[in-house]
């Protein structure tokens, strides 16, 4: 039976709200009828909430009981297709409707109408002008417009009475005799007639893998491609040539990436590569500007083209999206850690199956999930075995820090200096990283032995002396550098252990005097135009060293740099995480492929205390599938991800006992499903046992894919009753563990 679309005036229907209840709720359709899927105001209780209306009624309350609804905004609606992907998506994640639905942000850009941008312009010839009294201020301001060289228009009137020297009022009569004309703004985003220039200036090897993607994506059927290319060999410059076509079809395309600072220079090549101006959506961009967009792309005037965006451009209500494009697919930044725990990569891909939209996901190191995928046929592959400059070869070195004599509180070995050395002679960068912010990552009392940690947090305080403060990474807590020992009273006993970047930077700076040092990390670049301005002084040569953390390993180009050097190259291999492999590998990789990319023979060092570990010696071989091949047998073995589905739950609360109690009764519930193959681990402090004061215990779900829907798991746990006073956390596929 076909699901009905349109409800007359009268009707009930069912409304999904953004409140944490749990269920649709039934209201009554005001005379002029609702269409599904508009948002809408509602009453709940005393309160008023927005909604949307989810379709036929839900429970069988008369009339009497119910209350009207009322339309907020008659031109946003979302269709059948869409519902399907907030369902979905609650599904997969074990959530809720109303989490999802509020997770989409919707209700921030819906209550009001977009508002008209305007600006004025200047007209010195007006037909009867002579007639029309004018004061002299006014005259004066007509006569400089006739020889004006400057601006004819301004944005606002204050503008052009600043710009002239004349009140506001003289202005506005200006404006009301017609020599200002108010005009609205429109985007002039320029269309793109054809992607036959673009591919011309593809290689070979470029030009068959954008052949290959381009006949899996010919049609409208939905499809998932991996664009897996070595670094630096150009797999912007081929997802950018697919996307030119279904821009010249007049279809949008939404390119995910990680990092804010990843935005502005693939804003910047599209731009330069295809003639059209991309939109960013991420937190960087104010609420007005996102108004804007939104309303566009409601709209559907056609002048978005292109969005580049975090996380949640992934909710915005695109018309006519043909393509998504998630680039560095690997990134565990895709990753939502607060609120709904979900991966923007794989619910892109299941945003692709509703909506019946291609996929692309593109990396240099594709993640394990994405590698089984394509080995089992779901997805397509097209590889980029070349860098795009032929010449630009990359040697890699490892040096065993067991043989190298260097001081304990240091992190440059002697043959790491050397090469540093040999480089800078020579006038090319070097790029030390480092995954570790701040100065140092434990400070201890000499005398007591005390580690200094939050106050809020069962997690120790990093120094970090470029803030002048000591900061839990945790929950954010900090207090300004003191000598002074609250646990025994002495001063001047601290001892720092460890190296973060500003350590190593102060190392560098006492080792090669004279040269400039900069470190990218996301302390000390803390806004998008400070690290762009950082990435803009590196491109053009005016560093020497770069000392960076992750932020620096993805997708930029820098020239003049022909040495990196990984000052730990074992730092991802300790603890427990399941991935740790993985991260590691990939994170090296992708650092490793910063040099050589202009036809300029690059170095990579690698200091490592472990050098016969698995993941250096296939980075020596360059064997990439090998590494991939032997992480999936471990993975089978254990029947890990991607094998099976982890589920983690975190519950948060003030009483220690009491949140065991809810631990072993969640265990019990979920017991009932391990004939199905399902196991329960826990519960157990979590590593990290306490964060804003609120105790932490985990438990951890092993599962078949599959086996647990939203509504049973929901049903299980209710049955262990947990207080109210607890906050459960449900984070399907975990990223960390911690």
């Amino acid at each position: 039976m076909e699901e009905k679309t349109f409800f007359s005036g009268g009707s009930i229907v069912s409304v999904l709200t953004t409140e944490p209840i749990d269920k649709l709720l039934d209201y009554i359709v005001p005379s002029e009828g609702v269409h599904v899927g508009t948002f809408v105001e509602v009453e709940l209780g005393k309160r008023v909430v927005e909604g949307i209306v989810w379709g036929a009624r839900t429970s069988s309350l008369g009339h009497e009981k119910l209350k009207a609804l009322k339309v907020l905004n008659s031109k946003f609606s979302i269709g059948p297709d869409t519902k399907r992907f907030i369902a979905r998506m609650a599904d997969y994640n074990l959530t809720s409707l109303n989490s999802i639905f509020k997770l989409t942000g919707w209700k921030n850009f819906l209550k009001s109408e977009q508002k008209t941008s305007y600006k004025y312009q200047l007209n010195e010839h007006l037909n009867g002008s002579k007639s029309i009294k004018i004061s002299p201020k006014g005259k004066k301001v007509i006569e400089l417009i006739s020889s004006l060289n400057g601006p004819t228009e301004f944005k606002t009137l204050k503008q052009i009475s600043e710009f002239f020297g004349v009140s506001i009022s003289v202005v506005k009569t200006l404006e009301k005799k017609g020599f200002v004309q108010k005009i609205e703004v429109k985007n002039q985003n320029k269309k793109l007639e054809s992607s036959s220039s673009y591919r011309a200036n593809l290689n070979l090897e470029q030009k068959v893998a954008s052949d290959q993607i381009q006949q899996t994506i010919d049609g409208s059927h939905f499809s998932v491609t991996l664009l897996r290319g070595v670094t630096g060999s150009g797999k912007t410059e081929v997802f950018l040539s697919l996307a030119s076509k279904f821009i010249s079809e007049a279809r949008q395309v939404l390119i995910l990436v990680p990092e804010i600072g990843l935005s502005s220079g693939l804003v910047s090549r599209i731009l330069k590569i295809l003639g059209v101006t991309p939109v960013e959506w991420n937190s960087g961009v104010s609420n007005s500007k996102k108004r804007e967009i939104f309303h566009s792309l409601i709209s559907g005037d056609g002048q978005v083209q292109i969005i580049v965006g975090a996380r949640s451009a992934l909710f915005l209500p695109f018309q006519n999206l043909g393509l998504i494009i998630v680039d560095e697919e690997h990134d565990t930044s895709f990753k939502q850690q607060d609120g709904v725990r979900f991966n923007a990569r794989d619910m892109a891909v299941l945003r692709g199956h509703c909506e019946n939209l291609h996929i692309i996901l593109s990396s240099a190191t594709p993640s394990l999930e994405t590698i089984l995928n394509c080995n089992t046929g779901k997805y397509k592959r097209v590889d980029l075995k070349k860098r795009f400059r032929d010449g630009s070869k990359v040697i890699t070195k490892v040096i065993d820090m067991k043989n190298e004599d260097i001081d304990r509180d240091k992190s440059l070995s002697p043959q790491l200096i050397n090469l540093i050395n040999c480089n800078l002679k020579r006038g090319e960068q070097v790029l030390l990283f480092l995954n570790r912010r701040g100065y140092a990552p434990l400070v201890v009392c000499k005398n007591c032995g005390d580690q200094l940690g939050c106050k809020f947090c069962d997690s120790k305080l990093v120094e970090h002396r470029h803030l002048f403060r000591r900061v839990c990474h945790q929950c954010g807590y900090e207090f300004p550098i003191d000598n002074y020992c609250t646990s025994c009273g002495e001063v001047d006993q601290f001892n720092l252990l460890g190296a973060g970047v500003e350590r190593l930077m102060e190392e560098c700076f006492d080792t090669f005097p004279g040269k400039t040092i900069k470190i990218v990390s996301s302390d000390v670049t803390d806004s998008k135009g400070a690290l762009e301005k950082g990435i803009l002084q590196i491109e053009k040569g005016e560093i020497d060293i770069i000392i960076g953390t992750q932020i620096i390993t993805k997708g930029h180009n820098f020239p003049f740099l022909s040495l990196v050097g990984i000052v730990d190259g074992d730092l991802g291999l300790y603890g427990a995480d399941l991935r740790g492999a993985e991260k590691t590998f990939q994170i090296i990789q992708q650092v490793s492929g910063r040099v050589g990319r202009f036809g300029k023979q690059g170095v990579v060092a690698i200091q490592s205390w472990r050098p016969e570990n698995d993941i250096i010696a296939s980075i020596l071989k360059g064997d990439d599938e090998g590494f991939w091949e032997q992480e999936l047998i471990n993975r089978e073995g254990a029947n890990a991800p991607p094998y099976s589905k982890f589920i983690g739950i975190i519950l948060e609360g003030h009483n220690k006992a009491s949140l065991f109690v809810s631990g072993q009764n969640i265990s019990r519930e979920f017991k009932s499903f391990s004939k199905f193959g399902l196991k329960i681990f826990g519960p157990a402090l979590a590593p990290i046992s306490k964060i804003k004061n609120r105790t932490r215990v985990r438990l951890l779900i092993q599962c078949p894919k599959g086996l647990l829907s939203a509504n049973n798991f929901r049903a299980t746990l209710k049955g262990a009753k947990i207080p109210k006073s607890q906050k459960i956390i449900i984070d399907v596929d975990p990223q960390n563990f911690l």
